[in-house]
């Protein structure tokens, strides 16, 4: 995904809750290249103010916020604890609803 989200063009995500859009900024872009269930958020941080000009840790981790409240409702993003699943995250396509 982050490849693709450049600055300005927009993501749209369709599911089971609706149809979700997310506008790409270098912020985000830069979030989902790295968000992958295995680099903790402390490295992810660390990329995106080492890649975007300007970007402060708290403006990240404002925008991953706003992601997350976005997304997370419908489907589209989990964030998990350290250690919470062992060493793997489950298939959450194979989950049924509640």
């Amino acid at each position: 995904i982050g490849e693709g989200l450049t600055p300005g063009r927009t993501l749209t995500l369709t599911g089971r809750s609706g149809t979700l859009t997310v506008v790409g900024t270098p912020i985000n872009r830069v979030l989902f290249r790295y968000m992958d269930a295995v680099t903790p958020l402390a490295q992810v941080y660390a990329h995106v103010v080492s890649s975007v000009p300007d970007t402060t840790l708290d403006v990240a981790r404002q925008e991953l916020r706003q992601l997350y409240g976005l997304m997370q409702p419908h489907g589209h993003l989990y964030l998990l604890k350290s250690g919470s699943y062992g060493r793997t995250v489950p298939d959450y396509t194979r989950m049924q609803p509640s």
